[in-house]
């Protein structure tokens, strides 16, 4: 199955939970590769591949999507960590956004930034 983001690349389902055995299962009549991989895959709604030209146009706009979501969060959980701010902490409270905005990297990423941005203020007018 061809999957577009991380989280539905963990969705696919991994092998069977079975007893192992050193027979070879008969695969007559099964190609496993080229087109019949393909062939599965022509979900209309899945989204459409970028093109590198689409994919650069996109990173240099700020548009990082997903990915830069996660990089951005990881960073910031790294500094606060170094800063002497529990890591695990961070986790948690990450998960807690998580679990009330639907698992939305993006989503998650801006509600973080928000909270921590309203916690400096109230300090700041302390």
């Amino acid at each position: 199955k061809k999957c577009y983001y991380w989280d539905s690349f963990m969705a696919v389902k991994g092998c069977m939970t079975a007893c192992h055995t050193i027979e070879k299962p008969d695969q007559s009549g099964k190609s496993l590769g080229g087109g019949d991989v393909r062939s599965g895959n022509t979900d209309a709604s899945a989204p459409k591949l970028k093109s590198i030209d689409e994919f650069n146009a996109q990173k240099a706009s700020g548009g990082g999507g997903a990915g830069d979501a996660i990089a951005k969060m990881y960073q910031l959980r790294q500094a606060m960590d170094k800063a002497g701010i529990s890591g695990e902490l961070f986790d948690r409270a990450k998960e807690a956004v998580s679990a009330r905005v639907g698992g939305d990297h993006e989503t998650i990423h801006s509600e973080v930034v928000a909270r921590l941005t309203a916690c400096l203020k109230a300090m700041e007018q302390e």
